[in-house]
């Protein structure tokens, strides 16, 4: 029983998670480009 509860727990959350850590990803990428596009 408790397990069940752990694994939705988990299910429900990995979306979120996942959501999160590609669009840190995306941000720090984003921000990596610009600062080698701009040699100052």
């Amino acid at each position: 029983m408790r397990k069940n509860w752990f694994y939705r727990m988990l299910l429900s959350y990995l979306p979120v998670f996942f959501v999160i850590s590609s669009s840190l990803l995306l941000v720090a990428y984003l921000t990596i480009s610009e600062m080698s596009k701009n040699p100052t």
